[in-house]
């Protein structure tokens, strides 16, 4: 179940760019620990840290961290298409005007945790 999380390297980016939601997951020291509690037999995330947990960083599913960034990149990119094949490889894709030959952003990537790094990396191009 721990590969549906993002890794300790990209938790810790998400963290920094101000990503604080209740997850199903944390890093305490560096080691991955699920925590969620059962409500009317369904799961529900358990975690939202307090700002005095110093040693713990929540572990965001893919997909959180993926509405995360995109919602970042919105206000810069609000065209923003994502490509995703089954192998998880894929495109991201800006164009100005809906057509293939004038795209402002055409990146590759090969798998979700490289998606997460270069998205991360537009994100902190375009906020700050």
């Amino acid at each position: 179940m721990q590969r549906e999380f993002v890794s300790y390297d990209i938790a810790l980016k998400l963290k920094d760019l101000g990503f604080n939601e209740t997850c199903f997951a944390i890093y305490e020291n560096g080691k991955f620990l699920l925590r969620y509690k059962a409500v009317n037999s369904r799961l529900k995330p358990k975690i939202k840290l307090s700002r005095t947990a110093q040693l713990c960083i929540t572990a965001p599913l893919y997909q959180q961290a993926f509405e995360f960034l995109m919602a970042k990149l919105e206000p810069w990119y609000p065209m923003l298409e994502i490509t995703v094949f089954s192998d998880d490889s894929g495109g991201i894709r800006q164009s100005f005007d809906g057509l293939t030959n004038n795209d402002e952003v055409n990146i590759d990537f090969y798998g979700k945790e490289d998606l997460i790094i270069k998205l991360d990396a537009c994100v902190s191009n375009c906020i700050w």
